[in-house]
């Protein structure tokens, strides 16, 4: 049976206009030619294998409401639609389904096209890509060797965030309480080597632009929040006790070269005693001869400590395995394990010099700290060679950049610094330094590896056990152990014990701190191991400064400084700076900035990822794959899933992980890491103006034309994390000048989230709403409309199937008003209506109001419904208002009306000022103040008191407070309020 035309059939006006707009390809607009461009953009979503849900729809759907808005505003709207479909999410869902993610990544790529593509949109389905695409990659790992080439990229051992069921690692902004933002898994710390991103040389910038952004203010706050700037001073807390020092120069060097005369005064000047040598024959040595002469020259005791620099480092890892006592600390600086040099000398004279064979594990135990400097610009040793020492010796390797390279300079401040044991602390209050009475350190601080104690050795055990935020939790007991350790307090001399407690953390800060009468924590840990406390501040009220001095009140605030020496009288103001200004004079310490973000940890151990695309070569170290290599491809293997031994699955695969050296063409192994996801979608609004483009990322004239995002609209849960990461990136385009500009999103708009009936969706719960269900049963206009009634934009909204019956309803009353022969002349009256609802919903439209928008919309539709017939221009600007939210019906309607297509097109409805004026105004009568009436006065007589007065004495509500009684008064507040005075 035909279905009558005038009855509303949403799936036949669906099909006949999404067909009819693709074929003209009414959403693509020129991307070199646009007049007023508008960059449209939805956060990119990652392809849920279950489908689009109606959260997402929720997001969609707005953001494409307000940009068929902006577009029938005259601009150029450009709202495209991608994948970013590499990543845990999209793997782990693989390896349930237990299929391959390269095969289950088509499957869901169709999946969520198909949906997207039925939710009315005005998508450019021209220029959609996916992550995973070779074309998209390629120019992700393009990005990854710039910033490599640009020292933002690095390579470096460093205590990790581990998800135990995702199995790999964690960025800091991807652990939410302590677990994995995607699964919900408690994170573990693990030591691993790691690429990082140097986010943190961005701090600043990040931090100071936000007060310019056009951004919701909660996600302003919580990246300020993680920047978390804090200004301060590191101290150097020296470990009570004396040195043996025994200096080992290099090859045709002696002991009054280089940095050893500086090096020899300085330790010297604290109190050390220093041995430095001439070693025989420099010119042409012979290790073992040289060996023979350091052993009969000097005695070895537990509190020696040597430094070798180059080969005389080689020369101390000859030494170590020969003595029969357990030295302090062995420091090697630019050593090198072969007689491979970058600047090609010294291999004749130096092959010779040794076997070039060591006994690393006797090295490790005959030495209780060991550390390995590596010169990031070393001239002569090959960086892996350092690199591979610290590896074999189990040592903690220092990375750095030498005033010289090779350490050549006259001085050494960086072998210095771990020439003397101390512990550094940062601290923001180094105007209580004076009253430090104890130090904490962190139990994974490396000073306590020359602690034997087992009390202090099961405390750290224990404490691994322990995610970060157990250890800092306020409400936990704070714990610890005294370590047997001592330190001096380098503004008076004082000496302090150092104690391990859980509650400091090796991330934050140095990962120890001093403590004194001024941090309740602190308070609370002194006390409970009775350690004693000196207060060091005051402030004026004697009753006060009494308590506190007597140890009954904690002062946390700024005050007075007294029991601190030279400082004393100081503000605390005063006392922030002129202690840190006697630790930079005295070299104990300095001021320093530091912040809460941690550099961005890139590299994870899983297969579904674009392949870092770096070369590890012996002798050259890292190399970038060339430019004309790339994409590096992600192989087709068999064998994907993790492993969770800290390496990728790639590394099994041995054609991809055998190469050559870009630089020299030797033998070479492939980074087996992948980019963490969070870099695909860092910059995909980049690319998705130049799609068709395979010769570079993106096209300059375009990124002029159309960025930055004109509104990115997206959820605030990803304030830290694609927010933050998005805007580093782009910082980085600018300074490498692919672009003008820092800032990539011009205005970004945090939406609310969809709830079911009061609770979280969840598969669990069984509430998790599918589209599909109700565009096949109400049509897509009724579930868009509903989905912009349901609430404000950016709150959570709470979906009723009731409510969605109710917006059927709406939406077939105005398929039946407009679906007839419109009429007659609009009176002044109702276009003083009209305009008003225009203008009403053109300011709530600009400020995403939706909810508001349907409802002045309902507001018209219930006047229009009271008269006895409806005007053709009052039917046109209904529809207009309607369109961005029920896009198919619109445009139906609009074609019944005879208007010219598209009313998507259509010049958005202006109103006029002039029927803004209300004819009648409500004006308040009052009698000494209490409300007696309201009357009407036609909106020209407002001006004319004695009207108003007249008008309101004529109301039998006034006139019973009147009679009888004096007006002595009478106050008028035009348009509102008329009060007499009786």
């Amino acid at each position: 049976m035909k279905k009558d035309q005038r009855e509303y059939d949403p799936k036949t006006i669906e099909k006949k206009w999404k067909e009819k707009w693709e074929k003209d390809k009414l959403y693509q607009p020129n991307l070199d030619t646009a007049k007023k461009p508008f960059y449209n953009l939805m956060m990119f979503p990652y392809p849920s294998a279950e489908g689009l849900h109606v959260g997402s729809v929720f997001t969609f759907t707005g953001v494409d409401t307000y940009g068929r808005f902006k577009r029938m505003q005259g601009y150029d709207v450009f709202e495209p639609m991608g994948l970013d479909g590499f990543g845990i999410h999209s793997e782990n869902y693989a390896l349930k389904v237990g299929k391959h993610p390269k095969v289950q990544a088509k499957i869901s790529e169709e999946n969520f096209y198909r949906q997207l593509s039925s939710i009315g949109n005005s998508f450019d389905w021209s220029r959609k890509l996916e992550t995973y695409d070779p074309n998209y990659y390629k120019w992700t790992q393009w990005i990854f060797i710039q910033l490599f080439k640009k020292g933002l990229a690095y390579r470096k051992k460093a205590p990790v965030n581990f998800c135990p069921k995702d199995l790999t690692v964690l960025a800091d902004e991807q652990v939410i309480d302590g677990k994995c933002e995607r699964c919900g898994s408690i994170v573990e710390k693990r030591q691993l080597e790691q690429w990082f991103f140097k986010i943190t040389t961005y701090a600043d910038r990040l931090l100071n632009n936000i007060s310019r952004l056009n951004w919701t203010e909660k996600v302003k706050i919580a990246q300020t929040q993680w920047i978390g700037k804090k200004e301060g001073a590191i101290i150097n807390f020296p470990l009570k006790g004396k040195y043996n020092y025994l200096f080992l120069h290099a090859f045709r060097d002696s002991s009054q070269d280089v940095f050893w005369p500086w090096l020899k005064k300085e330790l010297e000047g604290q109190g050390h005693k220093v041995f430095a040598p001439d070693l025989p024959n420099a010119s042409e040595p012979n290790i073992e001869e040289q060996l023979n002469f350091i052993l009969k020259n000097y005695n070895f005791d537990e509190n020696t400590i040597i430094i070798g620099h180059s080969l005389g480092a080689v020369l101390a890892l000859k030494v170590l395995p020969k003595i029969k006592v357990k030295i302090r600390k062995l420091i090697l600086a630019a050593s090198p394990l072969k007689t491979e040099f970058l600047d090609g000398k010294r291999r004749e004279a130096l092959e010779k010099a040794t076997d070039w064979k060591f006994d690393f594990e006797t090295v490790r135990k005959h030495a209780k700290e060991i550390v390995v400097l590596k010169d990031i610009k070393d001239h002569i040793i090959p960086p892996s060679q350092p690199e591979t020492i610290a590896k074999e010796l189990q040592g903690r390797l220092v990375e750095t950049i030498a005033a010289v390279p090779h350490f050549n300079a006259d001085t050494a401040p960086e072998i210095l610094k771990e020439a003397v044991p101390s512990v550094e602390v940062f601290t923001t209050r180094q105007d209580t330094l004076p009253g430090a009475t104890f130090i904490v350190v962190a139990p994974e601080h490396p000073v306590l590896k020359n602690v034997e104690s087992k009390e202090v050795q099961d405390y750290i055990k224990l404490s691994k056990r322990k995610t970060d935020i157990e250890r800092t939790a306020e409400d936990k007991e704070k714990t610890g152990v005294f370590t047997g350790l001592h330190v001096v307090n380098p503004i008076n001399g004082e000496e302090l014990p150092v104690w391990v407690a859980d509650y400091a953390l090796m991330e934050y800060g140095t990962g120890a701190l001093f403590g004194d009468a001024h941090d309740e924590r602190d308070v609370k840990f002194a006390n409970k191991y009775k350690i004693p406390l000196k207060p060091t501040l005051v402030t004026g009220d004697k009753e006060k400064d009494e308590r506190i001095l007597s140890l009954k009140e904690v002062f946390l605030g700024y005050g007075t400084l007294v029991n601190s020496g030279e400082f004393n009288g100081l503000t605390s103001a005063q006392a922030l700076e002129k202690v840190g200004e006697w630790l930079e004079k005295h070299g104990k310490g300095k001021r320093q900035t530091n912040y809460h973000l941690r550099d961005w940890l890139i590299s994870r151990q899983r297969y579904w990822g674009p392949p870092i695309p770096l070369i590890h070569c012996e002798k050259c170290d890292w190399q970038p794959v060339p430019d004309d290599q790339l994409p590096v491809l992600l192989p087709d293997v068999e064998d994907w899933k993790p492993k969770g031994t800290g390496t990728s699955p790639l590394a099994n695969i041995k054609e991809f992980v055998e190469t050559t050296c870009p630089n020299c063409g030797g033998p070479a192994r492939r980074e087996t890491d992948v980019s963490d996801t969070f870099l695909d979608s860092s910059w995909y609004f980049f690319r998705y103006i130049a799609t068709e483009i395979d010769t570079e990322a993106s096209k300059r004239s375009r990124i002029e034309k159309w960025l930055p995002v004109t509104m990115y609209i997206g959820g605030a849960e990803h304030s830290v994390l694609h927010l933050l990461y998005a805007r580093f990136i782009t910082m980085v385009f600018k300074d490498l000048g692919l672009i003008d500009f820092e800032e990539p999103f011009a205005r970004f708009y945090a939406h609310g989230l969809v709830i079911k009936e009061g609770a979280k969706m969840s598969k669990s719960k069984g509430n998790v709403i599918n589209p599909d269900e109700y565009i096949e049963k109400y049509g897509v206009d009724v579930l868009r409309a509903y989905l912009r009634f349901i609430g404000p934009f950016n709150q959570d909204a709470d979906f009723r199937d009731s409510g969605v019956e109710g917006m059927e309803r709406f939406i077939k009353k105005v398929w039946k008003l407009f679906n007839n022969n419109l009429s007659g002349e609009i009176s002044t009256e109702d276009k003083r209506i009209m305009h008003k609802t225009i203008k009403g919903v053109t300011e709530d439209m600009e400020n995403l109001r939706f909810n508001t928008v349907i409802a002045k919309l309902m507001i018209w539709y219930n006047h229009l419904i009271s008269k006895k017939s409806i005007t053709k221009e009052e039917g046109k600007v209904f529809l207009q208002l309607f369109a961005p939210i029920a896009p198919f019906l619109a445009e139906e309607l609009w074609e019944k009306m005879g208007e010219q297509y598209s009313v998507h097109t259509s010049p958005w409805p202006q109103f006029d000022e002039k029927y803004l004026e209300e004819d009648e105004v409500s004006i308040i009568v009052q009698v000494n103040g209490k409300v007696r009436d309201t009357i009407r006065i036609q909106s020209s007589e407002l001006k004319v008191q004695n009207t108003v007065e007249a008008m309101a004495k004529g109301s039998e509500k006034v006139k019973m407070h009147l009679e009888g009684k004096e007006i002595k008064k009478v106050i008028y507040i035009e348009g509102k309020v008329l009060n007499f005075v009786v």
